[in-house]
């Protein structure tokens, strides 16, 4: 594979000199290393940069090597894989070194920022633009020198040109879909087999998904006021995906990264929050257990950023960092949207929208499944005392929940956070019903949130009520709009009322 040879092609035609890249060295390594990590980035400079580009002869066998590694296997290759390959080509001692000089120096120069993404792709595809008109006209003078009269010059001449102006950018072809018809049905059905989903935990909403969760490609917004558990909801998930054997990351924009750690070893060990450390011999062995079916070698990392200082950007570079040590992540959870840095020069409604569109984004481009999370405008407060928050009180932007796949509220008034029970509402789901309620069981100590029953939910609210107004007379529904009666109220007058207020799951739909 790693033969030194790619010289012939790429002489000018006239004959004076290889094509190569005028740029310093320090710039090429750049382009080089992005190649090395980035898999959409190298799909799209395939056809843009050939190895003999680089001035650097390492560089070149490198990038030789990266190309005929993702050509043959679509995949990108490790470090070890190029460092062997450059060993079986290179005998001696003094050059060998040189060359696995140069891939420490590449590996070790990528660095979370890809801000300049599209600035490299800009300037890789203006290169090849420039090379491919230089290289059609010289051919295209060739042509007319020979025979400046024959109409099939000129046919010769308009199809060079034409095919120089297209080069540009590559994409993957997509599906043909006639003719790939069998073959789709075909690899669905090994698909089946070792298809991943990613079950939320609530069973109302898992079931009512087509796939009995959600798939890579995909992403998921929480959305539920401040203290009410949507990023422990999302670490409770998390920690569900862990024991089915996935591995992921927790990039964490407001908690500290050992604050997350804690959430995971109470939901995981299943103990208080508030005993860890003097039960830190048991957590140790109860994770120890838990994570031992995991065959991952690192399931999970958790990773901190500052507030408002990580786009979507920063965390698609963060990404390719982790693929230099071999982590391939299924899943990636950002906590939160709200906490993102804003795309400059936009209304903070437009950049919101725009943030959550570009994690679908990347949930599409690396194969993973998004988790985020999202926030609720003021009057949502009030509408959980009776109802529920939906696309309508999103804060920011309403239309942050465009680009999801799945949109789930936490809805939890006064009364229900004083005995830790709440409600979710299904606001969206694209592949399966949506706007459906259920019950949920808030656990403070162990941070679980598990779906409840609504026979359980309903007893646990009137249990309340009788207790808040054990010996009290109160004030039923009014019998008109001008007049009210006091009574006594009965244990089912409290059911009942719990009913009315609207905390009665209402049928599902297929919006």
């Amino acid at each position: 594979m790693a033969d030194e040879v790619f010289i012939d092609d790429l002489i000018d035609p006239d004959g004076a000199e290889p094509i190569a890249y005028n740029w310093d060295e320090e710039f090429q390594r750049h382009i080089l290393s992005v190649l090395l990590v980035d898999r959409q980035f190298l799909l799209q400079s395939l056809d843009l940069i050939k190895p003999n580009y680089f001035t650097n002869k390492a560089q070149r066998q490198i990038c030789s090597i990266l190309f005929e590694f993702f050509k043959k296997y679509r995949l990108l290759p490790k470090r070890d894989f190029i460092v062997q390959e450059i060993k079986s080509a290179i005998s001696d001692e003094k050059s060998l070194a040189f060359y696995l000089g140069e891939i420490n120096t590449l590996f070790d120069y990528f660095e979370p920022g890809l801000e300049s993404r599209d600035y490299l792709q800009d300037k890789i595809a203006y290169f090849a633009k420039i090379q491919a008109i230089q290289t059609a006209f010289h051919q295209c003078l060739k042509f007319i020198d020979q025979s400046p009269e024959s109409e099939d010059t000129w046919i010769k001449v308009y199809e060079k040109l034409r095919e120089a102006m297209t080069v540009d950018r590559n994409f993957e072809i997509g599906i043909d879909y006639l003719a790939n018809l069998k073959d789709r049905y075909a690899s669905s059905e090994e698909d089946d087999e070792n298809f991943e989903i990613f079950p939320t935990g609530f069973q109302d909403v898992d079931t009512s998904i087509t796939n009995g969760g959600y798939c890579k490609g995909e992403i998921l917004a929480i959305v539920a006021g401040s203290g009410v558990g949507k990023s422990v909801l999302m670490t409770s998930m998390a920690a569900d995906w862990l024991i089915q054997g996935k591995h992921g990351v927790y990039i964490s924009l407001e908690l500290d990264a050992e604050k997350v750690a804690e959430r995971f070893d109470a939901i995981v060990a299943d103990l208080p929050i508030k005993t860890l450390h003097q039960n830190k011999e048991e957590v140790i062995e109860r994770v120890s257990n838990f994570m031992s079916s995991n065959p991952a070698e690192i399931p999970l990392i958790i990773k901190q950023f500052p507030a408002g200082t990580a786009d979507v950007n920063t965390v698609r570079a963060y990404l390719s960092q982790l693929k230099f040590h071999g982590f391939n992540p299924d899943f990636v959870v950002v906590d939160y949207v709200g906490e993102m840095r804003d795309i400059p020069g936009l209304p903070t409604h437009e950049s919101r929208e725009r943030l959550v569109r570009d994690l679908r984004g990347l949930a599409t481009e690396e194969n993973i499944f998004v988790t985020t999370a999202l926030q609720p405008n003021r009057i949502s407060k009030e509408v959980q005392e009776s109802k529920y928050i939906d696309e309508n009180h999103l804060a920011d932007s309403f239309g942050q929940i465009r680009p999801l796949d799945g949109c789930i509220s936490l809805n939890q008034n006064d009364g229900e956070k004083t005995v830790s029970v709440g409600r979710g509402y299904v606001i969206k789901q694209r592949d399966g019903k949506s706007r459906f309620s259920f019950f949920l069981d808030f656990n403070p100590e162990t941070l679980r949130i598990r779906q409840l029953s609504k026979e359980k939910y309903k007893s646990t609210m009137a249990k309340h009520f009788e207790q808040a107004s054990d010996e009290t007379e109160v004030d039923s529904i009014p019998s008109s709009k001008s007049t009210k009666r006091r009574k006594k109220m009965t244990e089912e007058d409290k059911v009942e009322q719990v009913v009315k207020k609207g905390w009665e799951p209402s049928e599902p739909d297929n919006n």
